[in-house]
């Protein structure tokens, strides 16, 4: 679809038809203000959701490996895994490969849990085994393994003093004691129907070694652990209990499931009969996914819940925030590539890609030129087509492919090219430049091989080493359009330029004051020497690279963006002040207009000036699950969109409750 505003043609893309891919577990870390999160295709993808959430690593999952990732847990910084083939696994995040990995007694791995204290890690597993493991500096070692129980274990949780683990399985939860592996209590949890098992699908254990489970009966019970008495029970759903969160001050709780209402309770200081206690009574409810929610978990103030449908949703347990934020199941950008010269556009699934031709003034509908599955059906990491549409290259975790592409006869023809050349393997991001005579490829180990493609055949040119100033994987990486600048934005928030020499050698340029929030969006201004930036806390700047400074900087009106995420840029050539800023709701058009009575400013860095500019919102562009915006040319511009028909014709049918008073 076509359509003209302010003399520009938007090209709106709505036949990117992503599946869902479900949230199986979440894990929040506040050391660093990220969480975990691990989908049903085995991938895990972590977010720094301090300000404005913000997709910054996904790790993907080995070659033939069929397993499902049951739960995720956090040791400072490390990252642990629990899967269906009975292993645990670490993640380098740096690398965003294993690190290590351990196999469990049980079989099947269903739940982990960290004691920070003790430094020891739990998983419970398929055959009723609580394996042990000791953490070390930089390693995982195998310390015991519990009694045997009848059943899978289907949660845990310590103690906060590391000296008891509470399990819950079928029809019972179990109070075990870390010193001498052995069950010291077994409490029934009933049964709703005489024959049907009650499943204990959560479990939460205070400091106060008060116990509250969620299990099939839709049942939210208080325990007391130290005698297992039940001192309340609340029956919250009609379906099952999946999830259940108590924040870090342990007077709010919640609860959610089958039914997709996230319920929240609040600990509450009763007075009756001249006696006073505490009880959880009801007090809010968040309306935020449509199918079963699976995680849930508090950060700060936000809740934060993922669900069957992929979305991940942010809301808050306050009565006087209502916003509402909903993220996609949609992948890394960038997941799509613009081939300007021919007008075509590239389409990246986790297992297949896509080349399109757009309509012009000739033919107003796009047309599918090609899909080409990835070898074994291995999630593609990265992929990326020439600007000229001659070349396409794409990379998955074990292998890469390039590819010629020819027209004959009206057909794309596709010929793949043999490269014989070791430095030409599995990278994490890959571009071409934008004259199309060169292919970069940015590895794990932080370096960039350069291959020559100008002459219709592959050549190596050599390495370009950005280790020194990259201390983790680059997270947004683009060419200037003279292909004179390449910039870096790096996951720990630094933003790094190198240029070109007399003798087209890459020599390092600068590297920007590190930001307090994670960088969002990065672009190149068309015509003159300078970038703009964006981050999540709303900041965003100019940076001047000949003059090395930033000569513009502010803050966006928090109530346009308080809840997204810019993630692109576009630029105009012929107006420095003017610019579209694309989050996954909208594009907004925006200028710098002077300020004469605005206060100058200077930032900590001496060097570093503001200038008396402000951003100025001009126009709002509405949107659903729109994905990434570009410049076809000089005035269009595709903004491609997720179809919101794929994301729900592949789920299952969700919960419908009976509304009071309908039919």
């Amino acid at each position: 679809m076509k359509n003209t505003e302010g003399g520009v043609d938007f090209h709106n893309v709505r036949f990117y038809n992503l599946s869902p891919r479900s949230i199986e577990s979440i894990s929040y870390n506040r050391l660093n203000g990220k969480i975990a999160l691990c989908r049903g295709d085995s991938s895990i993808e972590i977010w720094d959701v301090t300000h404005v959430p913000v997709l910054e690593k996904t790790i993907v999952s080995e070659v033939n490996n069929n397993y499902s990732i049951e739960d995720l847990s956090w040791f400072g910084n490390r990252l642990f895994s629990g899967d269906l083939a009975g292993k645990i696994i670490e993640y380098d995040l740096k690398t965003l490969k294993r690190k290590s990995e351990q196999y469990v007694t049980g079989n099947s791995v269903w739940c982990l849990d960290v004691n920070s204290k003790h430094n020891c890690l739990a998983a419970g597993t398929e055959e009723g085994y609580i394996n042990i493991f000791d953490l070390t500096e930089d390693s995982l070692i195998y310390k015991s393994v519990f009694d045997k129980q009848d059943g899978r274990i289907l949660c845990c949780k310590f103690s906060s003093n590391g000296d008891h683990i509470v399990t819950g399985s079928i029809d019972v939860i179990r109070i075990w004691c870390t010193k001498t592996g052995h069950a010291i209590r077994k409490i029934s949890v009933g049964r709703a129907e005489k024959k049907k098992e009650t499943i204990v699908w959560a479990i939460q254990l205070l400091k106060n070694f008060t116990i509250i489970s969620g299990d099939s009966r839709g049942q939210l019970t208080v325990w007391d652990g130290n005698n297992g008495s039940q001192i309340e029970s609340h029956q919250v759903f009609q379906k099952d209990i999946l999830a259940l969160a108590v924040n870090e001050g342990e007077d709010v709780l919640m609860c959610s499931g089958v039914e997709p209402m996230i319920r929240i309770f609040c600990l509450t200081t009763i007075t009756k009969h001249n006696q006073t206690f505490k009880r959880w009574i009801k007090f809010l409810q968040r309306y935020i996914h449509d199918h079963d929610v699976k995680a849930l978990t508090f950060a700060g103030p936000k809740i934060i819940s993922g669900s069957v449908d992929g979305f991940l949703g942010f809301s808050y347990y306050s009565k006087s925030r209502q916003e509402i934020k909903k993220c996609g199941p949609f992948l890394q950008n960038p997941s799509i590539c613009v081939a300007n010269n021919v007008r075509q556009i590239l389409l990246r699934y986790p297992d297949y890609l896509e080349v399109w031709k757009l309509g012009d003034s000739e033919r107003s509908t796009a047309e599918k030129l090609m899909e080409m599955k990835s070898k074994n059906g291995d999630f593609i990491v990265c992929a990326a087509m020439s600007s000229n549409g001659e070349w396409l290259i794409y990379s998955t975790i074990s292998t890469i492919r390039l590819f010629g592409l020819t027209f004959q006869n009206e057909s794309l023809k596709v010929s793949k090219m043999k490269v014989l050349f070791k430095e030409f393997s599995p990278a994490i991001k890959v571009l071409f430049s934008h004259n199309s005579q060169q292919i970069y490829l940015f590895k794990a180990t932080n370096k960039v091989e350069i291959f020559d493609i100008s002459k219709s055949t592959i050549s190596y040119q050599g390495k370009l080493n950005i280790s020194k100033q990259v201390e983790e994987i680059p997270h947004i990486a683009l060419f200037s359009k003279d292909d004179q600048c390449l910039v870096v934005g790096t996951t720990c928030k630094k933003i790094c330029i190198w240029r070109k020499d007399e003798k087209s050698n890459w020599r390092h340029h600068t590297t920007l004051p590190r930001n307090s929030a994670p960088i969002t969006a990065i672009e190149f201004h068309p015509v003159l020497p300078k970038i703009v930036a964006v981050f999540s806390d709303g900041k965003i700047f100019d940076y001047h690279i000949t003059k090395m400074k930033i000569v513009n900087l502010q803050m966006i009106a928090e109530n346009e963006f308080a809840n997204d995420c810019v993630k692109n840029i576009l630029l105009y050539d012929d107006d420095d002040g003017k610019m579209i800023l694309q989050t996954e709701n909208a594009l907004i058009s925006c200028n710098w207009e002077i300020q004469p009575n605005q206060k100058q400013q200077k930032l900590s860095n001496s060097s570093i000036t503001e200038e008396n500019l402000a951003l100025r919102i001009v126009s709002n562009r509405l949107y659903d699950n729109l994905i990434d915006t570009r410049w076809l040319s000089q005035n269009e511009i595709v903004a491609v969109g997720v179809n919101p028909i794929s994301l729900i014709e592949k789920l299952p049918n969700a919960f419908k409750r009976k509304v009071f008073g309908a039919n």
